[in-house]
């Protein structure tokens, strides 16, 4: 999977599960799907996910949910820290995963 980076607040609008992303190589990225959002690069899956929860009754009341979710924030862990919820990124998938080439007429 490529790396580039995106801001959080782009996750949610207009980045969000299934947005095209066009990162600075110019290689188009797809975002992938939430099931994916809390697992690590190792795929191991986070060790805590209320963290990232956010309790907002009238929207949840009038779109039949119980809570929401902000994205993961990538942060590092030194040894002996601690930390919870360390390495976590959200995925992209290469979209089109091919290219034809003209000049040398195959596929790459």
């Amino acid at each position: 999977m490529h790396k580039g980076p995106i801001r959080r607040a782009q996750l949610i609008a207009p980045f969000g599960v299934g947005a095209m992303v066009v990162v600075r190589d110019g290689t188009s990225l797809i975002t992938a799907g939430l099931d994916h959002w809390y697992e690590r690069e190792d795929g191991n899956r986070t060790d805590d996910k209320s963290e990232f929860r956010v309790d907002e009754w009238r929207l949840a009341q009038s779109l039949e949910m119980d809570h929401f979710r902000l994205p993961p924030d990538f942060r590092k862990s030194n040894k002996g820290d601690g930390v919870l919820n360390a390495y976590l990124t959200v995925p992209f998938l290469r979209f089109p995963q091919w290219h034809f080439w003209i000049a040398c007429k195959s596929f790459h």
